[in-house]
């Protein structure tokens, strides 16, 4: 009989995690009885198991509800693979109240301390006891760079030998033509951006660089939706940039942009990993990156 395993992976959208996954999931049906339980099964091309929870630390009352149906949907004696952080907050406290022992794998992709000091800074003080909390708890803590891992076990007291770092992986990209118009102008450099439109991911620092290189023959085409949407799209028109800029929205598939751009821009405030640089690079396409905490470095 093989052992069970539950992949629990709390999603706010499809993205580089989602894609992660879904990667992962022939090997883990190969070795394991695995099923999925997230918030959102529709967005997976998987199946999977409804869990009514939040994709982000919420109140804490419901935090205590949803530790409670989590709980209940763990079967005793299994191993619980938590995807990101809420996912394996809510994984160490619901294992500590299931008999049989039921264990916690952690799959952490991104960051806690500059995520602190930036767009958590408003609940700093909670969200460092839960990221604590959730990293003592676990039985094992994945990673995917060697940045991440010094974090956890210096700030956060991890021990080194609970830590396993496992850089994220990429299958050959296919040889994908764009679908539709060329969003390129002729005659201009092709530059592409993708990732969710909201303030850690800094796309504000490419239209403000950008600001500053008018005379070149550039144009970039930005993939992706979020908050910050209609305040870039009004950056850009203050910056005299509209014409240069061509926003498509959220695209599943992306390999064909990847293929067609000549060079990939990734901001962003901070970044575990950095699956999109990795995709770009699978693709020929040239990367440019800040050099944020703490992927790209590694990668690049």
């Amino acid at each position: 009989m093989r052992p069970a395993l539950t992949v629990l992976h709390l999603a706010s959208g499809y993205g580089g995690a989602e894609r992660l996954t879904e990667a992962l999931w022939p090997g883990l049906k190969e070795e394991f009885d695995a099923r999925l339980l997230t918030n959102r099964p529709e967005i997976f091309h998987l199946p999977a198991e409804r869990l009514e929870a939040s994709p982000f630390f919420p109140s804490w009352k419901r935090v205590f509800r949803e530790v409670g149906a989590l709980r209940a949907a763990l079967r005793g004696g299994e191993t619980v693979l938590s995807v990101m952080h809420y996912a394996t907050f809510l994984a160490v406290l619901a294992a500590r109240l299931k008999r049989p022992r039921v264990k916690v794998i952690a799959a952490l992709h991104g960051p806690i301390l500059p995520a602190l000091n930036t767009v958590l800074h408003a609940r700093k003080r909670a969200f460092s006891l839960a990221a604590r909390v959730l990293v003592r708890l676990s039985d094992t803590v994945i990673v995917p760079s060697h940045g991440l891992k010094q974090e956890l076990v210096t700030a956060f007291g991890l021990p080194e030998t609970r830590c396993v770092v496992v850089p994220n992986g990429v299958s050959p990209p296919p040889d994908l033509p764009l679908r539709g118009p060329n969003p390129w102008p002729a005659g201009r450099r092709r530059l592409l951006w993708m990732g969710r439109l909201s303030p850690e991911k800094a796309p504000e620092d490419l239209i403000l660089a950008l600001a500053g290189l008018k005379d070149l023959p550039w144009h970039l085409v930005v993939l992706g939706e979020g908050p910050l949407r209609e305040p870039l799209a009004e950056l850009a028109r203050k910056q005299g940039l509209s014409p240069r800029l061509t926003w498509l929205g959220f695209k599943k598939e992306v390999v064909p942009y990847l293929r067609a751009a000549e060079v990939f821009v990734h901001t962003c405030l901070f970044e575990g990993f950095g699956l999109a640089i990795l995709e770009a690079m699978a693709c020929g396409c040239a990367v440019v990156a800040e050099d944020c905490p703490y992927g790209p470095r590694e990668l690049l």
